[in-house]
């Protein structure tokens, strides 16, 4: 898969699956994110030493609206050509209020290889994040891709 096709694919991929982006929960969303990034490798990034790699974190975070329990699941992929390179992001975040996490603190978790993938799935379905809201239709369902800045 071309980098540049990444979020059209990821949301093809999720309505491929039977699921609307609003319908997701985080058990039903991290699945299909996981799943993706087994299936669909990004083109111009090498998938060994961390160019092709996902990250997990969970917590109450305070925005503009007032505090928000997050679980969110990013896939980061480094473009390997030197002239065109970058860090691009898919973000995968499910919002919920700040009461749905408590009592599950905050975390991040990292997958820097595929082969990574089957242990770090467990790893974060068993999380003390996704205990507490993995079955929960969230407030919000955000998925955003871009080249990270800075």
């Amino acid at each position: 898969m071309k980098l540049c096709h990444t979020l059209i694919r990821f949301l093809a991929y999720v309505k491929g699956a039977g699921y609307e982006q609003d319908e997701l929960t985080p058990a039903v969303g991290l699945d299909l994110f996981f799943d993706f990034y087994w299936q669909y490798e990004a083109e111009e990034c090498e998938r060994d030493g961390m160019g092709d790699r996902l990250e997990f974190r969970y917590g109450t975070y305070a925005w503009d609206g007032g505090a928000f329990f997050e679980v969110q699941a990013v896939r980061e992929m480094i473009d390997s050509d030197e002239d065109a390179g970058g860090v691009y992001r898919l973000t995968l975040t499910f919002r919920f209020p700040a009461a749905a996490g408590a009592g599950a603190g905050g975390d991040e978790l990292l997958c820097d290889f595929p082969d990574e993938l089957p242990v770090y799935r467990q790893e974060v379905m068993r999380s003390p994040g996704v205990a507490a809201v993995g079955r929960t239709v969230p407030l919000s369902v955000d998925v955003q891709f871009g080249k990270a800045s800075g």
